[in-house]
């Protein structure tokens, strides 16, 4: 067991990484006054900080480049621009554990220092600036919840961390760890807030930070400060529900919040949706993942699953999907093919373009998608399914038709088991047959002129050539596929 004496020492190297980088050091900066490590206005000096519009993109789709280096990033970014992705999600970018895991990129060692396998602060610098030439904008993961499992601390610290520790000495101290436990019990509240999260039996887990220390919100603030800095335009929370709520609005204050777009991460279902989701719901007016309507989805495409729930007018009263304006819908995300206990959540191949046909046609939410490098990548992904998954061309027409009816209402004008379809205003209808039978379906279009209408992805006509039905037309849908019609 390791004594409170012990953890204090290791505690101290630990810790010294974070916020100790001075901005000056050369010989003649000897007489500049000290950088303070917690000074949100000293990193926002440095970086010659500017403000920003509040951020006006809620309806711009998020693409998920995870474990994507910087550069290789940057170089993507005009054909991202060119598809219609909005907003790009970058893995953690401060120094973590010296690992090219990808779950490494979750174990942090400092705030302050943007360097690791996918780059440092330059190429971080340069791959901003790129997206905002194309008008991208830069979504940044954060890590708060906790630091780096002991058992991962390198021996050798990098020479930036070296000079952090000798200038400064520790950041943190024992007293700004919650006391060292692992959960136990995740319908326990306090445990999942104040406990670590552990691994396999003997792992002394993920080390909990204190964010009622002054010291830990000082210095996470300052983070959140050099990425703004930067020119970051939102941030993606890991780990939220570890945290307590209140915590968010002390280190992102309400006039900072309207100039990013900042959505987190907090794993729950419809049982557990008033316990796990609520008190962060009422207490920021951040975005979180739809994982309610995730496990519609996945009920909807299973064996024996409704399709029809997905067109249900009671999602959101069910607890089935978040409000619009607090839903990030998704199909994947890295912990589903990267973490063993989500890999379940996996859809068959089809099943999965065809929800994000769903996702990307419905008016409510905004959509993330996933991409990654594949096994060649490194990081220790499993699966090439998801390599370059942003380049596919059924989702470049998906991503087309968004941008055609963006603003437009939703009519729902079929739903069954196998098969739904929904109008988006007077601009396009999308239709979705999950079964392997073609379906024709009759659809109630008085109010609207579908007739010249042609499928963005076959070029195949709305309407068939049957004799006039009046008010009603029947449209074919064939088996395993999505139709995106529009006007030609």
């Amino acid at each position: 067991m390791m004594t409170r004496n012990h953890y204090f020492v290791l505690s101290m190297v630990v810790v010294a990484f974070f916020f100790g980088l001075r901005v000056g050091c050369g010989p003649d900066d000897q007489d500049e006054v000290p950088f303070d490590p917690f000074s949100t206005e000293s990193v926002r000096d440095s970086y010659g900080f500017k403000e920003y519009a509040p951020h006006s993109s809620r309806g711009d789709v998020i693409l998920q480049l995870f474990n994507w280096p910087f550069t290789k990033i940057t170089e993507e970014i005009p054909l991202l621009a060119e598809r219609g992705y909005g907003q790009i999600h970058v893995s953690p970018p401060n120094l973590t554990i010296d690992s090219d895991m990808w779950w490494g990129r979750y174990q942090p060692l400092d705030y302050r220092i943007i360097a690791g396998p996918l780059g440092d602060e330059t190429q971080f610098k340069q791959m901003i600036v790129t997206a905002h030439q194309f008008g991208v904008k830069i979504l940044v993961d954060l890590v708060l919840n906790h630091t780096a499992n002991e058992s991962f601390i390198p021996r050798n610290l990098p020479p930036q961390a070296q000079k952090v520790l000798q200038d400064f000495g520790p950041l943190f101290t024992p007293d700004d760890y919650h006391p060292a436990a692992c959960i136990t019990d995740y319908n326990d509240v306090v445990q999942v807030r104040k406990n670590r999260l552990c691994g396999a039996p003997g792992d002394k887990g993920l080390p909990d930070l204190d964010q009622n220390s002054p010291r830990v919100l000082a210095a996470q603030k300052a983070f959140v400060a050099k990425l703004t800095a930067l020119g970051v335009d939102g941030f993606r929370l890991d780990a939220v529900k570890h945290m307590d709520p209140g915590y968010f609005n002390k280190l992102i204050p309400a006039e900072e919040r309207a100039k990013f777009f900042i959505f987190g991460e907090i794993i729950t279902d419809p049982k557990s949706y008033d316990r796990d989701l609520v008190p962060y719901l009422k207490e920021t007016s951040f975005s979180y993942y739809d994982f309610p309507l995730r496990a519609t989805i996945q009920d909807a495409f299973r064996f024996g699953g409704r399709l029809s729930d997905l067109l249900a007018t009671d999602l959101v009263a069910t607890k089935r999907a978040l409000p619009s304006d607090r839903s990030v819908t998704f199909v994947m995300a890295h912990d589903i093919p990267n973490n063993e206990i989500f890999r379940s959540m996996i859809l068959d191949p089809v099943d999965e373009m065809l929800a994000y046909g769903y996702l990307l046609g419905r008016a409510e939410g905004v959509p993330y998608i996933y991409s990654d490098l594949g096994k060649a990548g490194g990081a220790g992904l499993r699966d090439d399914r998801w390599a370059f998954a942003h380049r596919d061309p059924l989702l470049a027409h998906m991503l087309r038709f968004r941008k055609m009816v963006q603003g437009t209402p939703q009519t729902n004008l079929f739903a069954d088991d196998c098969v739904i379809a929904f109008a988006r205003g007077t601009q396009g209808v999308v239709a979705i047959n999950k079964c392997g039978d073609p379906r024709e379906v009759s659809l109630d279009v008085s109010s609207s002129n579908f007739g010249s209408f042609r499928d963005l992805i076959t070029g195949a006509p709305f309407l068939q050539t049957y004799p006039s039905q009046g008010p009603r037309q029947t449209v074919k849908v064939p088996g395993r596929s999505a139709r995106l019609y529009v006007s030609p």
